[in-house]
């Protein structure tokens, strides 16, 4: 099994300045996160996922970055676990939630990676 932290793909990219990461930059739109979350990722933020969250980014270029970290470190896993993608609950406005929809996300997913096995929310 691959296992992928996209905000840590994100955080990774636009620390290091590459072209990826330049992009993600570019189309990042801060959104406000729930109260709740900010309060327990404040505790415990290590990788700073409030901050490179991917529901502060473009999902056409978070999913490209996707892809191409797949592309590079696949080496036959038949499954990819990917964690914080999915992740509009954590917004806090409403308006913000419903314009990132999970099956908006779900269908992404299948059209640029491949089909979903499962998904865990936790």
């Amino acid at each position: 099994m691959l296992y992928l932290s996209v905000y840590q793909l994100i955080k990774q990219h636009i620390c290091g300045q590459t072209a990826i990461g330049k992009q993600l930059e570019a189309c990042r739109k801060p959104k406000d996160l729930s109260e709740k979350i900010q309060i327990a990722e404040g505790i415990s933020d290590d990788f700073c996922e409030a901050e490179y969250s991917a529901v502060h980014f473009d999902l056409n270029v978070v999913m490209r970055m996707v892809q191409s970290t797949i592309a590079e470190k696949r080496t036959g896993e038949e499954y990819i676990l990917i964690e914080g993608l999915c992740n509009n609950c954590k917004l806090h406005s409403e308006d913000d939630r419903l314009s990132l929809r999970y099956m908006d996300e779900l269908f992404c997913i299948e059209k640029v990676i491949g089909e979903v096995a499962a998904v865990i929310s936790l």
